[in-house]
C-alpha cells in the first residue's frame, strides 16, 4: 500500500528488559454472601502494616506485581490510590482493579524485558503484559507507559495481549505509550491485541507514539466501545494511527471518537497516492465482517481507510459514521470490497475518495457501496477517485446511491483500466 506502513526516523536503541518480584504476603479470603470465599487481594503503596491484608489501610502487598504473583486463579487484587512504579506481568486469570483514589502504574526509570511473555510472539517490552490462555479484567486504571526520551523499539506498548488471553480493559485510561518525547520510530501503542481477544469499553487513550489501539494478526480480535483516542495532533515526527484493525485481524468498534492524528514530516501531505498519511480508523487486510459505526473520526490526515485481501468478501463496513473535518480526506477507500451507509463525510480536501494504483493486488478490484450518505461539501472534491492512471491498474466500480453529494464529483481513472462510478437517486 502506498503510504501506510512508511517508517519515519529512527532514534537511538534501548536495552530490553526483565521484572522483578516482590515477596509475597498472605492472600485474604473475603467471605460471600453465600458463605462461600473469593480471594482478595489488596495493594498499598504505603508500607504494609502487618495487618490482615483487607483493605487499604491494612494491605497485604506494596506492589501490584507481587500481589499478582501471589493471586490464586480467578482473584481479584484491588489496587489502592497511589502511583506504582513497576511492569505488570498477568500470566494467569483474575481482576485487576483499582480502588479508593486514582491508581496509576508507571515505567520504571529502566524498563526490563518481560520474563514468561516475551516466548510469545511480536513481546518485547511493555507496561502490562497480559499472556497465555487466560481471562484477565482490567480496570479502574491509569496507565502511563513513558519510555526515556530517544528510546528506539518497535515493541514498547503500554498494554500487550497474547497467547491466546482474553482481555475485559474497562475504566481506564493510557496517557502515554512509546517514547517521550515523540520520535520517528515505529513503537509505541496504547493496547496491542497480537493473539488473542479483547473487549475494551470506556478507555481513554493519548500520549502514545505509533497506534492508540492496535489489533493485529490472524488468531486477534478485539470489540471496541465508547473510547477516545487523542493523538499529537500536528507532528512532523511520526504518522500515527487512532485505532487499527489489521493483517487479518478482527474488529468491531462503536460509539468512539478519534482525533487528533495528523503527520507533518516531510513525507506526509495532501497526496494519498504518494505522500504518507495518520489515520483514524485505519483497516489494513482486516478480517471480513470487521466494522465501524456510530463513530465520530475529526481532526486527523484521513478519518477511515480501508484496503482488504479479497475480492468478494466485504472487509469492513462504515455504518452511521461522522467523519468530518479530517484535513485531507474524510474517508479513504482501497482495494477490496467495503460498504458505507448513513455516514456523514464532510469538510478537508476530499469528503468521498477512492483511490487506484499500480500496486493494488491483482484480482483484487475496488468494489465500493455507499447509500443514504451525506458527502460534502470539501476544499477540493466532494467525491474523487482518485487513479495513478496506471496500464496495469486493476478495474473498480463505485456505486453511490440515495444519498446527498454537495459539491463536485471527478473520476481520472484510466480508460484502459476504469473504475466506474454509477450514481442514482442523489440530491
Amino acid at each position: 500500500m502506498p503510504f501506510r506502513r512508511a517508517a519515519i526516523a529512527a532514534a537511538s536503541t534501548t536495552g530490553l528488559c526483565a521484572l522483578a518480584l516482590t515477596a509475597a504476603a498472605p492472600v485474604a479470603q473475603a467471605v460471600t454472601a453465600g458463605g462461600g470465599t473469593s480471594p482478595t487481594l489488596w495493594v498499598s503503596s504505603a508500607t504494609v502494616t502487618g495487618g490482615n491484608g483487607q483493605s487499604c489501610a491494612e494491605p497485604g502487598f506494596n506492589t501490584v506485581q507481587a500481589a499478582v504473583t501471589a493471586a490464586p486463579v480467578g482473584a481479584t487484587v484491588k489496587v489502592c490510590g497511589g502511583t506504582y512504579i513497576e511492569q505488570v506481568e498477568i500470566t494467569k486469570s483474575l481482576t485487576l482493579t483499582g480502588t479508593n483514589g486514582t491508581v496509576t502504574l508507571a515505567l520504571p526509570a529502566s524498563p526490563k524485558d518481560s520474563t514468561a511473555c516475551a516466548s510469545y510472539p511480536n513481546s518485547s517490552q511493555y507496561e502490562v503484559d497480559v499472556c497465555g490462555h487466560i481471562s484477565v479484567t482490567l480496570s479502574h486504571l491509569v496507565i502511563h507507559a513513558a519510555w526515556p526520551s530517544g528510546t528506539c523499539n518497535d515493541d514498547i506498548d503500554a498494554v500487550f495481549v497474547s497467547g491466546g488471553a482474553t482481555l475485559d480493559f474497562a475504566h481506564a485510561a493510557i496517557t502515554a505509550a512509546g517514547a517521550v518525547p515523540l520520535n520517528g520510530c515505529q513503537g509505541g501503542i496504547g493496547v496491542l491485541v497480537s493473539n488473542g481477544q479483547a473487549k475494551i469499553s470506556d478507555v481513554d487513550v493519548s500520549g502514545y507514539q505509533k497506534d492508540g489501539i492496535a489489533i493485529k494478526n490472524v488468531g486477534a480480535s478485539a470489540t471496541i466501545s465508547n473510547v477516545t483516542v487523542t493523538g499529537a495532533g500536528p507532528t512532523s515526527m511520526i504518522a500515527q494511527n487512532g485505532i487499527e484493525i489489521a493483517e487479518g485481524a478482527w474488529g468491531s468498534v462503536s460509539g468512539s471518537t478519534v482525533s487528533g492524528n495528523e503527520c507533518d514530516h516531510p513525507s506526509c501531505g495532501p497526496d494519498s497516492l504518494n505522500q504518507t498519511q495518520s489515520g483514524g480508523f485505519l483497516f489494513y487486510d482486516a478480517a471480513p465482517g470487521s466494522s465501524v459505526s456510530h463513530t465520530t473520526a475529526r481532526g486527523n490526515d484521513m478519518g477511515v481507510y480501508f484496503a482488504g485481501a479479497s475480492a468478494s468478501q466485504t472487509g469492513v463496513s462504515i455504518t452511521s459514521d461522522t467523519l468530518k473535518n479530517n484535513r485531507y480526506e474524510d474517508v479513504c477507500l482501497d482495494q477490496g470490497k467495503s460498504k458505507i451507509t448513513g455516514s456523514v463525510m464532510r469538510g478537508g480536501n476530499v469528503a468521498f475518495q477512492v483511490i487506484q494504483y499500480k500496486d493494488q493486488t491483482s484480482g483484487i478490484n475496488i468494489n465500493v457501496a455507499a447509500s443514504h450518505d451525506t458527502i460534502g461539501p470539501a476544499d477540493v472534491d466532494a467525491v474523487q477517485i482518485y487513479s495513478d492512471e496506471n496500464a496495469a491498474d486493476v478495474h473498480g466500480s463505485v456505486t453511490i446511491s440515495y444519498s446527498s453529494i454537495n459539491g463536485s464529483i471527478a473520476n481520472n481513472s484510466p480508460a484502459g483500466a476504469p473504475v466506474k462510478l454509477f450514481v442514482s437517486h442523489i440530491s
